[in-house]
């Protein structure tokens, strides 16, 4: 579901040029619902969907063509607060993307020559961490919760530049965006502690928020208590099923994989053949274009 707070955030315009040699942490999840969403369903002879193949795999070399550095973060098992990752969990994966197409995704990264990075628990938790070590430069999603973990840059609408008519006939382009966290917490004038907190207020994957507080009213709300959060939720009646503390602890401490390796390889052309033309029934030149695209 993600935490809700685009009314509140400021994006700026982010150039192609601007992702060139730079590294993305890329929450891979979010991309695959995404294409099982927007794109015609597509099957290969035997039944098996490759929809979010083919969104995963020309979108990528999209990416690759800009000069930027993917690397795809995959998502755990989902944790509820005060579980561990080494006991029983939630699988993250749903009816929309199964375990098989999970690890198809996986097996077409690869193929590129594309680290993937699993997770121990959330995605997006492994993908800021993965900025705040330095190793790369923004985390691209199309939700927030980046930023209650700590990312420093987000990235929206990653690849895409088209238009779209408003109710009111204006034409309007869709493009890539960037958040800076830093300049979000100055705009906000609120710290990070805060910005979880104020998730809270709205809903979060881990609690259901509190009925009648939207994102302007959490904001107030927060600016008015600053770091007292007792006081806060106490006064507005927490009444979830997990105490406000569990929750926000789960939040800032999210288990993440430490020992992750990014390593970039040349894309294998004829694995990539076999695993889409041969297998799946994609076009053989499409995939020809692609591969040179990714080279």
């Amino acid at each position: 579901m993600g935490v809700n707070i685009a009314g509140i955030v400021n994006f700026r315009n982010l150039k192609k040029e601007e992702l060139k040699g730079r590294i993305i942490a890329v929450d891979t999840y979010i991309q695959l619902h995404q294409f099982m969403r927007t794109m015609p369903m597509l099957n290969d002879n035997k039944g098996n969907v490759t929809t979010h193949l083919s969104g995963l795999f020309y979108r990528t070399a999209r990416l690759l063509e800009m000069g930027a550095k993917p690397c795809f973060v995959f998502d755990g098992p989902f944790l509820l607060p005060n579980e561990k990752p080494e006991e029983p969990a939630m699988p993250r994966t749903s009816e929309t993307i199964t375990d098989e197409m999970a690890e198809d995704a996986k097996q077409l990264l690869s193929l590129m020559g594309l680290p993937v990075v699993q997770a121990m628990a959330d995605g997006e938790a492994q993908a800021a961490y993965i900025c705040r070590q330095g190793d790369a430069w923004a985390v691209a999603s199309q939700d927030y919760d980046c930023l209650l973990y700590n990312a420093p840059r987000l990235i929206t609408n990653i690849t895409m530049s088209k238009s779209r008519k408003t109710s009111a006939g204006k034409k309007v382009i869709i493009g890539m965006q960037a958040l800076e966290l830093n300049h979000l917490l100055k705009e906000l004038s609120i710290n990070q502690k805060q910005l979880i907190a104020l998730a809270m207020l709205v809903g979060t994957d881990y609690n259901k928020g509190i009925y009648g507080i939207g994102q302007k009213k959490a904001l107030k709300l927060v600016q008015k208590h600053g770091n007292d959060f007792g006081k806060m939720f106490e006064e507005l009646g927490w009444k979830d099923e997990y105490g406000w503390e569990d929750v926000f602890n789960h939040i800032s401490k999210m288990p993440v994989n430490r020992n992750y390796s990014l390593k970039w390889k040349k894309p294998d052309r004829e694995g990539l053949f076999d695993f889409l033309v041969m297998q799946r029934q994609f076009s053989r030149e499409r995939v020809e274009n692609a591969i040179q695209r990714c080279e």
